[in-house]
Order: structure tokens, then C-alpha cells, then sequence
């Protein structure tokens, strides 16, 4: 009578750790595929924020290079404003002759 008491306590206990083990690994399952779902949106984000980033980097080379196709008219067009100065003063010198 001992033995079969001693036989279901033991019983008893395997079933308990059977049935936290496998509580425990479906709790560990679940937090997985949360952390699985997280690091994907995760990854969309910044896959998000690299191409918004490209694209910025591309608009900031395009505004670069008209930036500096104006600089340059820009000081070609003051060239040929002082020129225009310089000959309006001369024909101004030539009238008050």
C-alpha cells in the first residue's frame, strides 16, 4: 500500500512538471512570435526610413548641383551687369562732355 501511495505521489509530480513545462514553453512560444512580429514591423520601419533617406540624400544632390549651376550664372550675370555699368558711365561721361 506504501509502494502504490509512493507510486501515485510520484505520478502526481511528473504530471505537475509535465504540465508547468509545457505551460512554460507555450508562454515562451507565444512571447516568440510576439518579438518575431515586433523586429518585422521593426524592420519595415527602417527599411521605410532608408528609402525616405535615399531619397532626401537624391534631392539634396539635384538641389546641390542647381544650387550651383545658379551660383554660376549668377556671377556670370554680375559680369556682365559691371560691364554695363562700366559702358553706361562712359556714354554718361560722353553726354555731360
Amino acid at each position: 500500500m506504501v509502494l502504490e501511495t509512493l507510486t501515485l505521489v510520484v505520478l502526481a509530480s511528473v504530471l505537475l512538471i509535465k504540465y508547468g513545462t509545457s505551460t512554460h514553453i507555450a508562454k515562451m512560444n507565444q512571447r516568440h512570435l510576439e518579438l518575431q512580429n515586433q523586429c518585422q514591423e521593426f524592420q519595415g520601419k527602417h527599411n521605410a526610413l532608408v528609402q525616405e533617406r535615399k531619397a532626401a540624400e537624391g534631392e539634396e544632390r539635384d538641389l546641390r548641383l542647381k544650387m550651383a549651376s545658379l551660383e554660376t550664372n549668377l556671377e556670370d550675370l554680375q559680369g556682365e551687369l559691371t560691364e554695363q555699368d562700366e559702358r553706361n558711365r562712359d556714354l554718361q561721361d560722353r553726354i555731360t562732355e
